[in-house]
């Protein structure tokens, strides 16, 4: 397993502080995973109720939806970064 840093929005973390978290996983969904063991919180402002990602994620600057999804590999050292949907008019 990698150990990957993950990074989120203070949105995301409210009103936890801690915004940046090392988790480990061979996966992007497995580091999300470790990271809502460690706050369970988390579930529903990174995934939509039908299981899919509501909010964007970036391993190392590129967009997971581009590469395989949640399957995307994670090394050691990965920046994975979770980024909530911007809407406005």
């Amino acid at each position: 397993m990698a150990k990957a840093f993950l990074r989120l929005p203070a949105g995301v973390t409210y009103p936890d502080p801690q915004r940046d978290i090392e988790c480990e996983g061979s996966t992007v969904g497995e580091v999300l995973d470790a990271a809502m063991a460690l706050l369970p919180r988390l579930k529903p402002r990174v995934f939509a109720d039908d299981g899919t990602l509501w909010v964007g994620v970036f391993v190392n600057g590129l967009n997971v939806r581009h590469r395989q999804g949640l399957d995307t590999p994670v090394s050691d050292g990965d920046k994975i970064m979770v980024v909530p949907p911007i809407s406005g008019g």
